[in-house]
């Protein structure tokens, strides 16, 4: 059977990916502004960002249903890499908020909190990392 008929979604995710993949290429060749208003910023992250933290959701919930720990855990990195730029999108000045330190913060709290969350899967022979392995459902 062909993938796109065992995925509907995927299809229009990729179309999603690359076209904000290339319309951030452009900008950056062009030179200009990255986004070039706060308005902009707004909507591309917000939008980027809900649509990961979206997919991060579903790996949970489906790691869950299938008790796979390695895959919670990463679904819980990819939560903290989709939720905390989703702060740095909705943060952005002048749009819903006045000038604030949340754009960032949520910008650079994003790595290191999706590194600590995924942990036990990118380095499985810490101490540390067993101990939150065998407890993956609370963390």
């Amino acid at each position: 059977m062909d993938s796109s008929k065992k995925r509907p979604g995927l299809g229009a995710w990729l179309m999603l990916v690359v076209a904000l993949a290339g319309a951030t290429g452009a900008a950056l060749v062009a030179g200009g502004p990255m986004f070039g208003t706060p308005t902009t910023l707004f909507w591309v992250v917000t939008i980027a960002a809900s649509l990961c933290a979206i997919g991060a959701a579903t790996v949970i919930a489906a790691a869950f249903r299938r008790e796979l720990a390695e895959a919670a855990l990463l679904g819980a990195g990819l939560w903290a890499a989709s939720v905390l730029p989703l702060v740095h999108g909705l943060a952005a000045p002048g749009v819903l908020l006045g000038d604030n330190h949340a754009v960032v913060l949520g910008a650079f709290l994003a790595l290191p909190a999706a590194l600590v969350s995924a942990l036990p899967v990118l380095a499985p022979g810490l101490g540390v990392s067993r101990r939150l392995a065998a407890h993956w459902r609370g963390w």
